[in-house]
């Protein structure tokens, strides 16, 4: 860390006033997380609560291990998009670290690309206010206050009413996101039922362009197949068809024998028909898996 901050030792200023030097680091876009958000709409103070949100479902960081910045794309029909960078706060450690081994204050940790961002966590209470400029804001801080608590009383209401929107608001926001979180929770459900229904139908299921051949090998000439299924039961297949006699019959059992492609092999029944054919139905087991 220390090799990649030398880099930025020449681009630290000396801010006006201020005797201590202060550095802004800018990390490349692959040391960070970059994700877009779409969000209801809701006030400008509420996104950043929004976005904390958000943001654990999306990058695979635990939360609290990391510290992020957003800034606002567009808005359309109802819905903001959101820019958001994160970066793991053992980054943000090591540079301060490095920073302060050189003499310097670490301001700010920028990406390429998005500058306007500051990952560092109070980053504006660390930057030096000139003593003149810390003289004029006490100045203007003091009228300020003057003229909020002679204006407060007249204003209770309105700061009320107003609170009370905001709340609406967030309730709202946080609806929407319990109900996103919620449609997401039940596609994975989904998605993983019918990942182990495929791996069960992948591991069970007989591929007949191997199967039907080595049937049609066994079947006697006086014989014929007339319906073949796959049972529930692992590799079990259900045969029916007619043959001229119970010796046809037979004969076909030797074969399935013979072929040591099949095991359990049972004739399960036998019925002679109007046109003096003998309708059988025989159960056996396919022996391993057929490629």
């Amino acid at each position: 860390m220390k090799k990649y901050l030398e880099k930025f030792w020449n681009l630290s200023s000396t801010l006006k006033d201020s005797s201590e030097k202060q550095l802004t680091v800018t990390l490349k876009e692959e040391q960070v997380y970059i994700y877009e958000l779409s969000l209801p709409m809701m006030p400008a103070k509420e996104i950043k609560e929004a976005v904390g949100w958000e943001l654990p479902y999306h990058i695979p960081l635990v939360e609290g291990t990391y510290y992020y910045d957003y800034t606002q794309l567009k808005k359309n029909d109802g819905i903001q998009l959101v820019k958001v960078v994160a970066v793991p706060k053992e980054i943000i450690e090591q540079l301060e670290e490095a920073a302060k081994e050189q003499g310097l204050l670490l301001v700010a940790v920028n990406v390429e690309g998005y500058e306007t961002l500051n990952l560092l966590p109070n980053a504006k209470t660390r930057l030096r206010m000139p003593r003149n400029k810390l003289y004029k804001c006490g100045t203007v801080l003091a009228l300020g206050l003057s003229a909020f608590l002679f204006l407060g009383s007249y204003g209770y209401k309105a700061i009320q009413v107003e609170n009370l929107h905001k709340l609406e608001a967030k309730l709202q926001a946080m609806s929407v996101l319990g109900e996103r979180y919620e449609k997401q929770q039940k596609l994975l459900q989904r998605s993983s039922l019918l990942e182990k229904a495929l791996a069960k139908y992948e591991k069970e299921r007989i591929v007949w362009s191997s199967l039907l051949p080595i049937l049609g090998e066994c079947v006697p000439k006086e014989c014929w197949l007339t319906y073949v299924k796959q049972r529930e039961e692992n590799n079990f297949v259900e045969l029916q068809g007619r043959a001229v006699n119970i010796v046809q019959v037979q004969k076909l059992i030797e074969n399935f024998k013979a072929t040591s492609k099949f095991t359990n092999i049972k004739l399960l029944e036998t019925v002679e028909t109007k046109d003096k054919l003998l309708e059988f139905k025989i159960l056996l087991r396919v022996r391993g898996r057929m490629q």
